[in-house]
């Protein structure tokens, strides 16, 4: 979706926006979305990663260190909807 016909308060779906592309320039222009901390990985990657940290932490340091390991990083297109039942356990802890 786009800002336009998102579900997302249009002050979030800036911020998301934004951010991403900031990332995109200063990490690796390779990635679309850092933020979507949806993630596939085999077990010995993470190992090697050694995910650590809170959701913005890894969300973004998890798929960057993997390109700077020389791993194999790739993006699955998904749609992400609203939700629609119950709360955000991040959002709230982001600011």
């Amino acid at each position: 979706k786009n800002l336009i016909t998102s579900e997302d308060s249009f002050l979030s779906a800036i911020i998301s926006n934004l951010g991403n592309r900031m990332l995109r320039i200063i990490l690796d222009p390779s990635l679309h979305d850092y933020s979507s901390g949806f993630f596939g990985a085999r077990k010995q990657v993470l190992k090697e990663l050694k995910v650590e940290g809170t959701f913005v932490d890894y969300c973004i340091s998890l798929p960057y260190s993997a390109i700077i390991k020389g791993l194999k990083v790739a993006e699955v297109p998904m749609i992400l909807t609203t939700r629609k039942h119950g709360k955000s356990k991040t959002s709230a802890s982001l600011f």
